[in-house]
């Protein structure tokens, strides 16, 4: 209910470090969506590329989320590597996309052939599944305890809530320059953003957050029950 949903953004704002997740993620999430419609967008509209061709890139990409998932699973566990530097690297990569495009504007290479558009969903369905696993498990492990559903709720409403704002602002960009490759800019701000302020958090200290505020909840409930 709107209630439950407004009590469980009360309580976040009482965890910093989850608030700074949130945000960040409210942004991620936006760009990750945004980078392929802008990606298949691209292909149909300026590399020509056809509906049979456009229909087997979209196949592929969930096909390299999971192996990339699995083979970035695999790399932190063989190097010990956190899940928050796991989330930080991910995300790093994922700047190459718009980076590589941007060079299409002086270099002849940079989404300018429709093989680069297999490049595209190699790459990016491998990260996409890598970055969406890992955020999860950064994001429950500073979750307070019995308070799981709540969250995960408000994660999956910041998820999907911005999924309106990426498109709407590419549209906006290609009306007003007429070409489409500028909106690259805009998706390459929508990684770094994130990606700065998920530097900022502090899992130790999120996970600190999250065991005193069930404490001070359970205080509370109890001072409640006195005096009743």
């Amino acid at each position: 209910s709107f209630k439950r949903i407004g009590k469980t953004i009360k309580s976040a704002k009482q965890l910093v470090e989850i608030m700074k997740y949130l945000i960040a993620w409210f942004i991620l999430s936006d760009g990750f969506g945004t980078v392929r419609t802008v990606g298949i967008l691209f292909a149909k509209k300026i590399l020509k590329v056809s509906q049979v061709q456009l229909l087997l890139v979209s196949l592929a990409v969930p096909i390299c989320a999971m192996f990339g998932a699995y083979v970035f699973l695999r790399i932190q566990r063989y190097f010990n590597i956190s899940t928050k530097r796991m989330v930080i690297m991910t995300t790093a990569l994922l700047c190459l996309v718009p980076i590589y495009a941007l060079f299409g504007f002086i270099a002849p290479f940079g989404f300018k052939h429709s093989w680069e558009i297999w490049l595209f969903a190699v790459y990016y369905g491998g990260l996409l599944g890598a970055t969406q696993s890992f955020c999860t498990v950064l994001f429950s492990s500073m979750i307070p305890k019995g308070h799981e559903n709540e969250f995960f709720s408000l994660n999956q409403i910041t998820d999907k809530g911005s999924s309106w704002l990426g498109p709407l602002i590419v549209g906006i960009i290609d009306d007003a320059t007429h070409d489409l490759r500028y909106s690259f800019w805009y998706l390459l701000l929508s990684i770094i953003i994130p990606l700065l302020i998920m530097l900022t958090v502090n899992v130790d200290k999120g996970r600190k957050g999250a065991e005193l505020f069930v404490e001070n909840e359970t205080k509370l409930n109890e001072i409640e029950k006195e005096n009743v």
